[in-house]
């Protein structure tokens, strides 16, 4: 690795103390569990779904296809019967029913057609039929139970007639001499039978079963096929079979070859409960009358079935296993997850740039600021900005001059009472004159500094539905004290606006944020000086009537509501001292009447002429004996003033008083 290279990276790393870092562990905190949550959800109800119209196809197709079959049958049926009643077939005449017979297997070259008389002598024949004495047993008992009781019969019998080994689906059909009626024999045996045999490795192709599969497989790609070939081994896919009643297997045929052709797989029905189809069969003849989809689990792999019985004669099974069920579902899930993971991709640069853009005037600002905490009050920050920022940059460019003024008045009176009441007036003009106003709250302040310079602040804004208020107090007291209040006041409030107009929440702005953003800025610039200060900072949504707050080592405020005072949290240390400090916001309900009470370390802290603290308890005594309905904030005030007044009785005042107080109307 080049030291280019890894300084390229070590710039792409962020620093963990850093704003954008911990924005960016925000966001991911929130999104990665979303997204895993959301996922496992809809997970679990497309899976349901999928599952659920998986066995509706299934359903379907299979009654599809016992359709199809059961209509073959009765089309054979049909043409038998219409060839029996042939005139030259009736006559047992071989030359025009070697006729008649070859046109019905040039129509359907599957099918080979007999004529035998009653004494099963071989009449006419299509195809490569022979001779007599290659019947087969079975073929004989067929004959003989068509000439004895004059019906049609069908059964998979072994015939030789085609090739040694080979079967055919047989059928029987009896043939009346031409003056019986055909419609009523009146009793009369008949006089021969006619004899079809198709190839059972060849019924897929007759049946028209090959094709009909293919266009009824709704579980595979356009244009593409995938049945299941379990005499290679391969369990995926779909697969139709027919069974006759005695559960030997018709179809699918034995893949030969390149898989263009087949043969009919070889055993009895004993050896193909317990072949490669075995457990297919075996369950679909347990529910063959169901109508029901069935699962079943072979070598490790799920499959859904369902069966039905086919005009009495075979039993259809529909197959197909877990895994192309939920091809094109996972394929989706995989989708899903890509798209997710590019969202927080784009989301974590967004939030890269989004911080830069946040971090850079604070680093502007910081350096000033450095220079002007050194002396240099001529550093002026040069810009052409109208948003938040460029009112940063103001704040600070007057509060550079401002401050070079007061060092110079200071220098030039040797910090005459003059020029301390100057300070106090720039102090001053950092607290709001003109605290705001609304329908939905009451609001008041006051503060009276130790000195002729304070350490304390108070700060109320508006930022949308929502209103902002700020009691604070910087450690220490004079000059110092009150140069860093300037600056904690100044990006605080930056910090508010700025994230305020970065970030469009409808939950207004995040508390903890706007804390963790000047406390990271204070602890890394000016940790050295040892300055800190304590922060209650809340936010007043009046559609909800709930109070946001941050308290950061600050005096905890109290709600007063229905004779009944509720201390509020600490919700995290002073800010300035600790970097990577965390700070929690908290929400409390605040509805009408109910009345905030704020306030600094000054009030509880003044002494009597004895040395004595007014204390906690006498604030709250005072304002449980002032809670009615008509008392108001500035009501509050005045009274919490007054008594202060009244305990110090003339004794000097070692500390700043700030209180701050809002009621819900």
């Amino acid at each position: 690795m080049t030291r280019r290279f890894r300084a390229r990276l070590l710039r792409w790393i962020p620093d963990r103390r850093s704003a954008r870092f911990q924005l960016t562990l925000i966001i991911w905190s929130v999104l990665i569990p979303t997204f895993i949550i959301s996922n496992a959800i809809i997970y679990a109800e497309a899976a349901s779904i999928v599952t659920v119209t998986t066995e509706r196809q299934l359903i379907n197709e299979t009654r599809f296809l016992s359709f199809m079959t059961e209509r073959w049958v009765s089309t054979i049926r049909t043409l038998m019967t219409i060839l029996a009643s042939n005139e030259g077939i009736r006559n047992l005449d071989p030359l025009p029913t070697r006729d008649l017979l070859a046109r019905a297997n040039a129509l359907h070259p599957t099918r080979q057609w007999r004529l035998f008389d009653r004494d099963l002598r071989l009449v006419a024949h299509s195809g490569n039929f022979t001779a007599p004495q290659v019947l087969s047993a079975d073929d004989r008992a067929d004959l003989h139970f068509t000439l004895k009781n004059g019906k049609q019969t069908f059964s998979i019998n072994d015939s030789g007639s085609l090739q040694p080994g080979s079967q055919c689906l047989t059928g029987t059909e009896p043939v009346y001499e031409p003056t019986v009626n055909r419609g009523q024999p009146s009793g009369r045996r008949p006089i021969g039978v006619l004899s079809l045999c198709i190839d059972i490795a060849r019924l897929g192709v007759d049946t028209g079963l090959n094709a009909v599969d293919r266009r009824t497989d709704t579980f595979s790609p356009a244009g593409a096929t995938n049945t299941m070939r379990v005499d290679q081994g391969d369990y995926s896919g779909t697969a139709f079979m027919v069974l006759t009643q005695r559960g030997q297997l018709l179809f699918p045929t034995e893949t030969v070859g390149d898989g263009t052709q087949g043969r009919t797989y070889p055993g009895t029905p004993e050896q193909f409960r317990t072949g490669p189809w075995g457990p297919f069969i075996r369950l679909a003849e347990l529910h063959q009358h169901d109508d029901d989809v069935q699962t079943l689990t072979v070598n490790g792999r799920k499959f859904f079935l369902i069966s039905n019985l086919a005009d009495n004669l075979w039993t259809t099974i529909r197959v197909v296993d877990e895994g192309t069920v939920f091809r094109r579902f996972h394929g989706t899930i995989r989708k899903l997850y890509l798209l997710e993971a590019i969202i927080l991709i784009l989301i974590t640069l967004a939030i890269h740039i989004l911080g830069g853009r946040l971090v850079s005037p604070l680093r502007i600002a910081s350096q000033k600021l450095k220079l002007i905490s050194e002396g240099d009050f001529d550093a002026q920050i040069a810009h052409r900005r109208h948003d938040e920022i460029g009112a940063l940059f103001d704040d600070i460019n007057d509060t550079a001059l401002r401050l070079k003024q007061l060092v110079a008045k200071e220098s030039a009176l040797a910090v005459t009472k003059q020029q301390l009441e100057t300070a106090r007036a720039i102090q001053k003009s950092f607290l709001v004159e003109q605290l705001p106003t609304s329908e939905h709250f009451e609001i008041a302040a006051s503060f009276a500094p130790a000195y002729e310079i304070g350490a304390d602040w108070y700060d109320a804004l508006r930022i949308g539905e929502r209103s902002y208020v700020v009691i604070a107090d910087v450690c220490d007291k004079g000059v110092g004290s009150a140069l860093f209040m300037s600056v904690f006041r100044t990006l605080l409030r930056y910090s508010l606006l700025q994230l305020s107009s970065e970030r469009k929440s409808p939950d207004g702005v995040d508390l903890s944020a706007v804390m963790s953003l000047v406390n990271e800025y204070m602890a890394t610039t000016h940790g050295s000086s040892t300055m800190f200060a304590t922060v209650f900072l809340a936010a007043y949504n009046p559609a909800a009537r709930t109070l946001s707050y941050v308290t950061a080592g600050h005096e905890p405020p109290l709600i007063l509501r229905s004779h009944a005072l509720t201390s509020l949290e600490i919700t995290g240390p002073a800010i300035g001292i600790f970097e990577g400090a965390s700070f929690q916001c908290r929400h409390v309900a605040f509805c009408t009447g109910d009345l905030l009470f704020a306030y600094t370390d000054g009030l509880t802290d003044a002494r009597s002429p004895q040395d004595a603290p007014w204390g906690i308890g006498s604030l709250r005594d005072l304002l449980l004996s002032l809670d009615g309905d008509d008392l108001s904030p500035s009501m509050a005030v005045e009274h919490v003033n007054a008594e202060v007044e009244r305990h110090m009785a003339g004794a000097q005042q070692f500390d700043d008083l700030t209180v701050l107080s809002i009621k819900a109307v």
